[in-house]
């Protein structure tokens, strides 16, 4: 079984960061004024002039802290794991580690595009691989385009426990199995002992 997903790099430009420091010091000095001075402006302008305003650092609010506005999304590729390597797919070049040949490697699954967690959605961009290779540590972030593809991830870290690969994985920041975190004493001495895994 072959794990497919999309490398996702986001990119935050120097132009970016002015940008939203610009807005960030507007709209401080907005709420200010309004809340701060409200006898002040009541003089100065009538209720649709508050109301403009009003909106205006409402529409600020929400650009300012949108999660994907000020962000360049950068497509770099493809990667591909299975059970006898892991593979990077991009336009100018390929890259194939052999599992064989790297250590340390690691799992994050942070979240499949659209899922929710009670208001919150996530966008399923936040999961990583990483592993050392030669003494050097690489690491990929990866998007998970749904909960079957969430699936078929679990279905290759199964097949990695069944070949006794060695690895971690890790459910949202917590230390899992089968994206499982709740596990009691006893199940993790007896996943340690089937697999000869390491829990910590």
């Amino acid at each position: 079984m072959t794990f497919k997903a999309t490398i996702n790099i986001r990119k935050t430009t120097k132009q970016i960061i002015v940008i939203r420091l610009l807005s960030f010091t507007l709209l401080v000095g907005a709420l200010c004024a309004v809340f701060f001075s409200p006898l002040i402006l009541r003089n100065v302008f009538q209720t649709f002039d508050l109301v403009i305003i009003y909106l205006f650092i409402m529409g600020m609010l929400y650009l300012l802290f949108k999660k994907d506005y000020f962000k360049s999304t950068v497509k770099n590729g493809i990667v591909e794991l299975n059970a006898l390597q892991f593979m990077v797919k991009q336009e100018k070049e390929n890259a194939i580690y052999l599992l064989s040949e790297i250590t340390d490697l690691r799992i994050y699954f942070n979240s499949y595009k659209d899922m929710q967690n009670g208001k919150a959605r996530f966008d399923g961009d936040d999961n990583t691989i990483s592993f050392r290779y030669n003494g050097v540590k690489n690491e990929f972030q990866f998007d998970v385009d749904s909960l079957q593809h969430q699936e078929e991830l679990k279905v290759l870290l199964g097949t990695f426990y069944e070949k006794g690969i060695k690895f971690k994985e890790y459910f949202r920041g917590q230390r899992s199995f089968m994206h499982r975190t709740n596990l009691s004493f006893k199940e993790v001495q007896e996943f340690k002992a089937k697999y000869n895994a390491e829990w910590v």
